[in-house]
């Protein structure tokens, strides 16, 4: 576990109280009054322990409005959404969430696809949810090895966090001809977003790390088909 930072000065709630203590992951400094919890040195804000932000929300009380309150949260305001998403805490209702869009996805998607030209309608589902979810895990992997290039601080439940409220860009797959583009453009942006607003790294290192799960799966699938690769995208 990565040192508590020691502090320079005065608390940044509490401008005339020297600061005891800081915060790992934003890098603040508190009083003893509002220091973190020395058990794992991570202030209220980054927790998400009191906040009203959608993600913190469903998260910590994990109501049943919450994925639709954080899926038009992302939608309409993904910027405010991340910067003050929880950090510090393991994310497995974060995935969950990013698993029931996948699932909404893949059942609009694949039900549609049926109407139109039939075809095994009901095995489909799970199997391209599971499929997609497991790219995730991978996309989270890819981000946290990078991202600890750019701060030893960051720790995968915060990667995972990033990549499962974005993978809200795949409900979009149900849109005609444009879909995977919409898929493509959108995921990069919440990525970037997600890199550089909620585990506050600089754009260009936002960025890189949004391109990294591109980059491997195009790399991946040129491997898989050659030649033929391009021919498959274009058809």
């Amino acid at each position: 576990m990565n040192a508590v930072r020691q502090p320079p000065g005065y608390c940044v709630n509490h401008h005339d109280r020297p600061a005891v203590a800081g915060c790992r992951h934003c890098g603040d400094f508190f009083c003893a009054e509002c220091a973190p919890k020395a058990a794992d040195g991570v202030c209220r804000g980054c927790t998400g322990e009191g906040s009203d932000n959608p993600a913190s929300l469903w998260e910590r009380e994990r109501r049943a409005s919450g994925p639709v309150k954080v899926l038009w949260a992302v939608l309409t305001r993904p910027g405010g959404l991340f910067a003050s998403m929880p950090r510090g805490r393991g994310a497995r209702f974060a995935y969950l969430y990013a698993a029931m869009t996948l699932f909404c996805a893949a059942l609009i998607t694949t039900a549609l696809t049926w109407l139109v030209r039939g075809g095994p309608f009901p095995w489909l589902v799970p199997v391209n949810t599971a499929g997609l979810a497991g790219l995730l895990i991978v996309d989270a992997a890819l981000i946290f090895g990078l991202g600890r290039l750019y701060d030893r601080r960051l720790a995968f439940p915060d990667a995972l966090r990033v990549v499962s409220y974005g993978a809200t860009a795949y409900l979009f797959l149900v849109v005609p001809v444009f879909g995977p583009l919409l898929i493509l453009a959108l995921g990069l942006a919440y990525l970037t977003v997600g890199a550089h607003r909620g585990l506050h790294l600089g754009v260009p290192q936002a960025v890189s790390l949004a391109l990294a799960p591109l980059l491997v799966r195009l790399g991946a699938a040129w491997l898989i088909y050659g030649g033929g690769f391009w021919e498959r995208v274009a058809g």
